[in-house]
């Protein structure tokens, strides 16, 4: 603007070539901000995507019915422990959607209370500890041969 109007520096426009030139970088500061701000919206909304997207699925993925040993239910209870931290991670993202952040970690609290119940049904059960009750024996066994192979050959 200044180019095209040659006259605008001279002493006779009583200076205000200095007040185009500070609007012009002020406005130049306004759209940067603006920019940044806009990157800053779409990194948190590709977030809270991916955040519902993960969910849904961890959501999904829980069957308990197909379900044979305790570490089945441990590692979903984990994962559903794990996706509420990531939550309360990108809560504190600017320009995150707090409302539906807990909405999502309403969901994962009430999956969560389900499945501890679901556990405790489970854990309750007669066959819930025998596969760790077969790996006792196991070990057992081997301790008992190493004893015995010990013994035998220290003669």
């Amino acid at each position: 603007m200044l180019d095209a109007h040659y006259w605008v520096d001279e002493s006779e426009a009583l200076g205000i070539d200095v007040l185009l030139k500070d609007i012009s970088s002020t406005a130049e500061l306004v759209i940067d901000e603006f920019e940044k701000v806009e990157s800053i919206r779409q990194q948190s909304a590709k977030t809270m995507q991916e955040a519902e997207q993960n969910q849904m699925e961890l959501l999904h993925s829980i069957q308990p019915d197909s379900w044979e040993t305790a570490e089945d239910y441990v590692l979903v209870l984990d994962k559903l422990r794990h996706q509420r931290g990531h939550l309360a991670t990108i809560k504190d993202y600017r320009y995150i959607d707090l409302q539906r952040i807990a909405e999502l970690d309403d969901a994962l609290q009430q999956a969560s209370e389900k499945l501890s119940e679901r556990t405790g049904v489970f854990l309750a059960g007669d066959d819930a500890l025998q596969p760790y009750q077969q790996k006792i024996t196991d070990f057992n066994q081997h301790v008992d041969k190493a004893n015995t192979n010990t013994v035998k050959y220290a003669l």
